[in-house]
């Protein structure tokens, strides 16, 4: 076990003898300290259950200002005291004797880093991200880190804590938690919907049942001439809809990108019938992702018994008065009546 960058990068650390620790793999305590990024210019790194020091003695040789080293293990500490002192790191860091939740309650710093990697038997990360919150110990900005058993799941949200990424190697599983709202995963669906099909609802139903928000967009098409408004379209698409509560219908105006940017939409969701489509569909989503990288291209195939569905073959099925009841929801089937009135 080694430091594996900063100023005392390289240098190797002591371990307990016995088996009551269990210090970061280098490889995982690496891909932790590259994964928050720039956070190591000075701040405070506490971590909860120390074991060795190794990874508060490798914030600080990254370039933290102090680091707090707590272990309830009389062994550990010993080894720790050891550890700080091979590193001459005596005024960076701070060694605590006891239990992390009454340790807690005396201490007087807050934290950029908060680690929580206890003994896989004897979690409590809940209840002690809990007990950090009502402390207010973690700055406004910090970010907690939990190492977990691979299985072990955690919740989106603890107290005010969201988890933004998680990472497993092996049977371990990284957490990373900071303050903040639940995001929303919104996505949109566009397409001219010309007229609404049922194709065309069997995909919205299934993307409403994958993303917190859908927003449908009527769109522009220049290689379309339109049958039908822009106006008639939505009023059919809001009727047709209206039993999903997490969809919302709207004209597009400007690129889809851009659709999708005003409504925080970051996946764009897309319905393929036949080979013809996945090729169409596999360069707009190239096309798309080149114009703005952030949004994602999610493609849904339709049903077998919606496959041959398209709002142009409805139109012509109509034209000559072929009875089309099963291919579009009844409001837009009475309004095709109605216009031949």
């Amino acid at each position: 076990m080694r430091i594996v960058a900063g100023k005392y990068g390289s240098r190797s650390l002591k371990s307990p003898k016995n088996d009551t620790t269990r210090p970061t793999q280098d490889k995982i305590k690496g891909a932790i300290f590259s994964s928050l990024g720039n956070m190591f210019d000075g701040g405070n790194f506490l971590d909860c259950y120390s074991g060795t020091g190794n990874m508060g003695l490798e914030a600080v040789s990254r370039g933290m200002d102090h680091a707090t080293l707590v272990d309830n293990n009389k062994g550990a500490i010993s080894v720790i005291k050891e550890n700080v002192k091979s590193l001459k790191a005596e005024k960076e860091t701070k060694i605590i004797c006891g239990n992390i939740f009454s340790v807690l309650e005396r201490l007087t710093l807050k934290y950029d880093v908060v680690y929580i990697d206890p003994p896989y038997a004897k979690q409590e990360n809940e209840k002690l991200i809990q007990k950090l919150e009502d402390l207010d110990i973690v700055k406004s900005d910090g970010v907690i880190v939990v190492e977990s058993l691979q299985e072990e799941v955690w919740p989106e949200k603890i107290a005010s804590f969201i988890k933004y990424k998680e990472k497993t190697y092996g049977i371990t599983r990284i957490s990373y938690s900071k303050r903040g709202e639940l995001r929303m995963k919104i996505a949109a669906f566009c397409g001219t919907f010309d007229p609404v099909t049922y194709g065309h609802l069997d995909i919205i139903e299934r993307a409403s049942k994958l993303f917190d928000q859908l927003v449908v967009f009527i769109s522009p098409n220049s290689d379309k001439n339109n049958e039908f408004t822009e106006e008639k379209r939505l009023k059919w698409l809001n009727e047709s809809t209206k039993h999903l509560s997490n969809v919302t219908c709207k004209i597009q105006s400007g690129l889809v990108v851009e659709a999708c940017k005003s409504v925080n939409a970051t996946v764009l969701v897309r319905g393929i019938r036949n080979g013809v489509d996945c090729t169409y569909e596999q360069n707009m989503a190239f096309m798309n992702a080149r114009l703005n990288e952030d949004i994602e291209t999610v493609c849904l195939f339709t049903r077998p018994e919606y496959s041959l569905y398209s709002s142009s073959n409805v139109r012509e099925l109509f034209k000559y008065g072929q009875d089309i009841s099963g291919f579009v929801p009844a409001c837009v089937l009475e309004d095709l009546k109605k216009g031949e009135e």
